[in-house]
C-alpha cells in the first residue's frame, strides 16, 4: 500500500502537466498500457525479491494516478450538467469492481489474477485510444440531439476548447477555499476506503479468524454492494428536485464521509465479529454515495479543469479525519461555479 501511494503522491502534478499539454487521450492510453505491462511482470518481481516488487507496485501506484483527473475531464466533457452524479457513479465504479471480481477468485492461484488483470488492462487500453475522442463534437457516435444534451449549460470555453488547448489558472485553483475542502474530503473518504480495501481481507483472516475462501467472499461482498448503490447514489442525486443542488451535496457528502465514522466505531467496538463485518460492509455502503458529495461538488465548481488495538488506532484517526472534513464541507459547499472557471 506505502508503495503504490508513493507512487500516486510523485504523479500528482506531472499528471496535471501532462493532461494540459497533450490530453487525455494519451496520457490515459500510455498510463494504462504500462500498468498492464507492469501488472503482468508483478509475479516475476516478487521471484526477484522484494525491492524489485517495491519499485513495480510504485510505477503501479504512478499509473493508478492518472485515473483521477480522467474522472474529472471525462465528466464535465462529455456528461450533461444534470447527470453529473449518475455518470460519475458509473466510471468511477472500476475499484469496487475489479475487488469483487479478483477476490471473488480466491480458487485461482495468485500469480493467474495478474495475468488475466493485465490482459484486459491492455485490451481497454487500445479499445479507448482507438474510440475515445476529445470532444463529443468530434465523435460520430454522437448525435445533434445527444450533442445539445450534453453542452446543455456550459459556457463557450467549456464546450469548444479541449483540456490540452485551455491555459489551467493553478493559482486561483489553488486559492478556492472550496477547491481544498473537496480535497480534504477527497482524503477523508478515499484513503479509509483504499485502506479498507487493501488490508480487509488479512483483518479477516488474521483478526477475526475466517479461512482463505471465507475471507475471499465476505471481502467481495461489500463491493458487490457498492456498485449497485453507487449507480444508485448517482442517479438520486440527480433526479432529486424537492431540495436545491446545495444540499443535495451536503445531504450526501454526510452520507459519504460522515456516517462511515460510525462504522470505524463499530470496528473498534465490536465485541463479536459480526459486528466487525457489519462495520465494514456499512462503511462500503456509505462511500457509494460520494459521487453525489465531494466528486460532484468539485466537478460543479472546478468545471473543465497486527493486534486489534493497532488497527483501533487506524479507524480512530479515520473518525476524526472524515468528522473535520464534512463539517468543513457542510459549512462551504456550493453548487456554482467558482471564478476561475469563466472567460478572462
Amino acid at each position: 500500500m506505502l508503495a503504490m501511494a508513493i507512487g500516486n503522491l510523485i504523479s500528482i502534478f506531472p499528471f496535471i502537466y501532462f493532461y494540459s499539454k497533450f490530453g487525455p487521450r494519451l496520457v490515459l492510453f500510455f498510463a494504462s498500457l504500462i500498468s498492464g505491462i507492469f501488472t503482468a511482470l508483478t509475479p516475476l518481481a516478487k521471484f526477484y525479491g522484494f525491492w524489485t516488487f517495491l519499485v513495480v507496485r510504485i510505477i503501479q501506484g504512478i499509473t493508478y494516478a492518472a485515473d483521477f483527473s480522467a474522472l474529472g475531464i471525462l465528466c464535465t466533457q462529455w456528461a450533461p450538467l444534470e447527470e453529473y452524479g449518475l455518470f460519475l457513479s458509473l466510471i468511477s465504479s472500476y475499484s469496487p469492481a475489479s475487488i469483487f471480481i479478483i477476490c471473488s477468485s480466491s480458487f485461482l492461484n495468485w500469480h493467474f489474477i495478474y495475468y488475466i488483470s493485465s490482459i484486459f488492462v491492455l485490451i481497454f487500453s487500445f479499445i479507448w485510444l482507438l474510440i475515445y475522442k476529445e470532444l463529443p463534437q468530434l465523435s460520430s457516435q454522437v448525435t445533434i440531439k445527444e450533442l445539445k444534451k450534453i453542452q446543455k449549460g456550459k459556457n463557450n470555453l467549456h464546450i469548444n476548447k479541449k483540456i490540452n488547448e485551455q491555459k489551467i489558472p493553478l493559482n486561483k485553483i489553488l486559492m478556492s477555499k472550496i477547491i481544498w475542502i473537496c480535497w480534504l474530503n477527497s482524503f477523508a473518504e478515499i484513503i479509509p476506503g483504499i485502506f479498507i480495501i487493501q488490508y480487509k481481507p488479512q483483518y479477516f483472516n488474521y483478526i477475526l479468524k475466517y479461512n482463505i475462501f471465507n475471507t475471499g467472499w465476505l471481502t467481495a461482498l461489500p463491493s458487490f454492494l457498492h456498485i449497485p448503490l453507487k449507480l444508485l447514489f448517482g442517479l438520486a442525486s440527480d433526479k432529486i428536485s424537492f431540495i436545491s443542488e446545495k444540499n443535495k451535496l451536503i445531504l450526501f457528502n454526510n452520507i459519504s464521509v460522515g456516517l462511515p465514522i460510525l462504522s470505524y466505531i463499530a470496528i473498534i467496538f465490536a465485541p463479536n465479529s459480526i459486528f466487525s463485518l457489519f462495520g465494514f460492509i456499512s462503511a462500503s455502503i456509505f462511500y457509494s454515495a460520494s459521487c453525489g458529495g465531494f466528486y460532484k461538488c468539485s466537478i460543479l465548481t472546478s468545471r473543465q479543469f497486527k493486534n486489534k488495538l493497532e488497527w483501533n488506532n487506524i479507524f480512530i484517526l479515520f473518525s476524526i479525519t472524515s468528522f473535520l472534513a464534512n463539517i468543513l464541507f457542510c459549512i462551504f459547499a456550493t453548487d456554482k461555479p467558482e471564478k476561475f472557471t469563466q472567460n478572462e
